[in-house]
């Protein structure tokens, strides 16, 4: 299975260690970008293990894409969004 680039709408291979495409990261503000990195933990992309931060961080950049190509969000991007906003806090 190949991984793709994670901006909607793309089909364009990346490495499983990118969110983005290159195209697609230079669009991200380079403060999501350092959160992106920040958050990162090498092998998360094997174990699954990804942290809330991550997620949330990688949501962000996400929809920084979707702004910046035009497109709206969508149910798919926005439930990643909230779900990782709820997990985060406490109950």
């Amino acid at each position: 299975m190949t991984h793709i680039c994670h901006a909607l709408g793309c089909r364009t291979p990346t490495d499983p260690g990118h969110l983005l495409c290159a195209h697609h990261w230079a669009m991200v503000p380079k403060d999501i970008q350092q959160e992106v990195y920040a958050h990162y933990r090498p092998g998360q992309t094997i174990d699954k293990k990804l942290s809330i931060d991550w997620l949330i961080a990688a949501a962000k950049a996400r929809l920084a894409v979707a702004e910046a190509e035009g497109h709206e969000p969508g149910v798919e991007l926005m439930t990643a969004v909230l779900i990782a906003l709820r997990a985060r806090k406490p109950s």
